[in-house]
């Protein structure tokens, strides 16, 4: 893992109470990497805004950050600006 990437999900990890926007856009991530930020988004309290728009994850980075907002109430704001085949392929 991108050291830069690890650094912010220990942050999430440990509801970092400064942490309440994180844009990552145009960080080139992939789909592990967008699990990885989903995994602990799932737990996280905090983090009120997230922008992870200009990336390189595909459905499977999507259906991760998808699973995770079923079990976090605290995300407000998302923004994703994904190419149409992976909405296409989420929604059907």
């Amino acid at each position: 893992m991108k050291t830069w990437l690890r650094q912010i999900v220990e942050r999430l990890a440990r509801d970092d109470r400064t942490l309440l926007k994180l844009n990552l856009c145009d960080k080139s991530m992939s789909d592990t990497d967008v699990r990885a930020i989903a995994a602990v988004l799932r737990t996280n309290s905090t983090l009120q805004q997230l922008e992870l728009c200009h990336n390189e994850f595909g459905v499977a980075g999507a259906q991760a950050i998808a699973d995770a907002l079923r079990h976090n109430s605290t995300l407000q704001q998302l923004d994703l600006d994904m190419r149409s085949s992976v909405w296409y392929a989420l929604i059907y």
